[in-house]
């Protein structure tokens, strides 16, 4: 049974725990190779008592959303005790609690052993999910894949995060029609906390059918203009869809990517601007130089337009939002009227 004076140096400080009642006699009794102040776990004192406090207090902290502290306890638990009961369980706290501190590849062997033990049950299923997720995280798009294929008859309350899951892996893979797919079967399911992350997904790909325009190849000076000015279209039905993330959307995190990602595509389209393709027909170097400069002051000013065409959408959807929320098209504003060098 554990001390209270060692107790309160285990919970104070555990790297440096060690059971301050021990006496000369219990070291002496532990064998020549033991030294007083060693971090080896197999010098502490192992309990039925301390194994139940490190489950309540690890949970507690779960539960609580102190999440670096349920993965010390927990971690803890299954190094010590690892045949505990409901060991599986504390396994898939301890993975979730390392997965949103951002340790995802900690996380993932983990998650590997409970779904080896809980196998294709209705827990095992559920326990690919946060695989999947956390394979993404550790950018293993195609692990990520094959966890969440491994979901056969999924129950109804895991169907829509389990086809978001297999969207976002082929949207890093580069399948956008299979990301696409996944992502309007998915909306068939959603529940409200997942339609953020639904958005934001077809605001990728919307990102992705804009930035095919203009061409790679050479084009004339009019096909230039219509696809640039096509482009800028196409920009602004993807601002029609990062305003949706800002209306579903309770998770920052989503708020942030969409925001990165709409920043990040207006600046793509603003250098695209600056650097339109080469003409069809062949020039000198005197003409090509003269065509270009031409060329790039005509986009200027369509792209200036263009922007603020996406600015004004903004505005106009300030007023069908809640305050914070309009203080966050503020921010995406100054972002987008004060793009990155």
């Amino acid at each position: 049974m554990i001390c209270s004076k060692s107790r309160k140096l285990w919970r104070t400080n555990e790297q440096n725990y060690f059971p301050a009642c021990s006496t000369a006699h219990d070291h002496r009794s532990r064998g020549p190779g033991f030294r007083a102040g060693t971090r080896s776990s197999q010098h502490w004192p192992h309990s039925e008592q301390e194994a139940a406090l490190l489950l309540q207090e690890g949970n507690l902290a779960f539960k609580n959303g102190k999440f670096a502290d349920s993965a010390r306890l927990l971690r803890r638990l299954v190094a010590r005790y690892p045949s505990h009961a409901g060991i599986a369980r504390t396994r898939h706290t301890l993975a979730l609690s390392l997965l949103a501190i951002g340790k995802p590849k900690e996380a993932i062997p983990y998650l590997q052993k409970v779904i080896e033990i809980w196998g294709s049950s209705a827990d095992g299923m559920r326990a690919r999910l946060p695989l999947a997720r956390a394979y993404l995280q550790a950018n293993d798009p195609r692990a990520a894949l094959i966890a969440v294929l491994e979901i056969r008859n999924a129950p109804v309350d895991i169907r829509s995060e389990a086809l978001l899951l297999q969207s976002q892996a082929h949207l890093e893979l580069r399948n956008n029609l299979k990301a696409s797919r996944a992502v309007e079967e998915a909306s068939l399911l959603l529940k409200d906390e997942q339609a953020s992350e639904a958005e934001w997904i077809r605001l990728t790909l919307k990102h992705r059918e804009c930035e095919r325009l203009p061409s790679k190849g050479p084009l004339d000076e009019a096909q230039t203009l219509a696809q640039i000015e096509r482009r800028g279209a196409c920009l602004q039905e993807a601002i029609l869809i990062a305003t949706r993330v800002l209306t579903h959307s309770t998770d920052p995190g989503w708020l942030k990517k969409t925001k990165e990602s709409l920043t990040s595509s207006v600046d793509r389209f603003l250098k695209a601007c600056q650097n339109p393709p080469p003409p069809a027909e062949k020039r000198n170097r005197i003409e090509l130089k003269k065509y270009r400069a031409e060329l790039v002051f005509r986009l200027k000013s369509l792209c200036e337009k263009q922007v603020k065409n996406i600015i004004q959408i903004l505005s106009s959807q300030e007023s069908m939002l809640s305050e914070d929320r309009r203080n966050e098209i503020e921010e995406w504003k100054a972002a987008i009227e004060n793009p990155r060098p």
